[in-house]
């Protein structure tokens, strides 16, 4: 079997695979079929707090707390000069630090163009 895929998510991507399904399944579900979902703290108190009474919000939590996805503090921010110059919010700004911190990244998912930009900028 193969290794599985580590993906960063940013909110809105997350939202939406939290909301949206295909085939009466959501896509957050096949997502985590084949890959292991990593989120910073801010986004899931973005997603699964601030949203808790969304169902796109709950959907989120429960995979949360059913260990199907994790969240990870960013242990030792690398870009935080670099990235306040962008007008993103914590979110964007955690997940691409996070992004960089994770050596067995394979994908960084963000529908942000200035986030897409930066992280583009940093490899």
């Amino acid at each position: 079997m193969a290794d599985r895929l580590c993906v960063v998510m940013d909110a809105s991507p997350l939202i939406t695979a939290c909301k949206f399904g295909v085939k009466g399944r959501l896509v957050i579900d096949y997502i985590l079929d084949g890959a292991d979902v990593v989120v910073a703290p801010s986004v899931e108190y973005e997603v699964a707090e601030l949203g808790r009474k969304y169902p796109d919000g709950k959907v989120a939590r429960q995979r949360i707390d059913g260990g199907k996805m994790r969240v990870e503090r960013v242990l030792q921010p690398r870009w935080q000069k670099h990235l306040a110059g962008y007008a993103m919010g914590d979110g964007e700004r955690d997940s691409i630090e996070l992004a960089g911190q994770l050596a067995s990244l394979s994908a960084f998912i963000a529908d942000d163009y200035l986030a897409f930009v930066a992280a583009a900028r940093l490899g």
